[in-house]
This record gives structure tokens, C-alpha cells and sequence, in this order.
């Protein structure tokens, strides 16, 4: 998400399976039939507080694989970009932590695999429906 030319970072928490302690977006699992749009909305509620009205969608990429070679991955992310009303978070049990960041500062942080590279991809394209 994106709101003032900063971007939503969230620390994955100590009690979720992967990944732990590292900083990611709005991340989660499409379900059989489901379909991304709709699982992308649900998980930015679910982790961030954050309702659908306050988001308009400013981009999305062709899905990618990532994070193969590690021993929780691969995974084939479906990336949105969602431009936000609000930079109020409310955090539930799979995060620790939030931050609102500029693109230049993702490459400091302890990141999960190919953060930066896919938020490139995104503001590389346009609207896409």
C-alpha cells in the first residue's frame, strides 16, 4: 500500500510459520476459487485494519514465482499496489511492527525475498484490471 509517496511495511511476527522477523507487505493465501483481488482485500483488513473504501487500486503485475531455494518457499505471489486514504494501522497477531517508508529506504530493510524487486515491477506498469 501506498499513501504520501511512502509504502506500508509490516514485521512478521514471532507466531507466524515463515519468514519471522522480517519486513513484508500485506501478504497471505489465495484459497481454491478465490480470487486475488477479492484474498488481497480480505488480508489488507485483516492485517492492517485498513477497509476497501480507503484503497483505490494504482497497480497490479503479472503473478511471480518467488523465494525458491528457501525451505518455506517457493511462492507464487499475485502483487497489487492499493493507494491508501489512511496511514492509520491496526495490527493483528501476524505482525509485530509498521512502517511507512520510502522506496529507497526498502533496501535497508531485513526484507522478505524480493520486497524491492516486486514493488519495481509494480510501479514499472500501470492499472491493470
Amino acid at each position: 500500500m501506498r499513501n504520501g509517496g511512502q509504502y506500508l511495511v509490516l514485521r512478521r511476527s514471532d507466531r507466524v510459520r515463515t519468514l519471522r522477523g522480517m519486513w513484508s507487505a500485506v501478504s497471505g493465501s489465495i484459497g481454491e476459487g478465490e480470487l486475488a483481488m477479492d484474498r488481497a482485500l480480505a488480508e489488507i483488513l485483516e492485517e492492517t485494519g485498513i477497509r476497501s473504501a480507503s484503497l483505490s487500486l494504482a497497480s497490479s503485475a503479472p503473478p511471480a514465482v518467488v523465494g525458491a531455494g528457501l525451505p518455506c518457499g517457493p511462492w507464487r505471489v499475485h502483487a497489487f499496489l492499493f493507494e491508501s486514504s489512511t496511514r492509520r494501522v491496526t495490527l493483528n497477531w501476524e505482525s509485530s511492527d509498521h512502517r511507512w517508508v520510502s522506496r529507497g529506504e526498502l533496501a535497508s530493510l531485513d526484507a522478505v525475498p524480493r520486497l524491492a524487486e516486486t514493488l519495481g515491477s509494480l510501479l514499472a506498469g500501470g492499472p491493470r484490471p
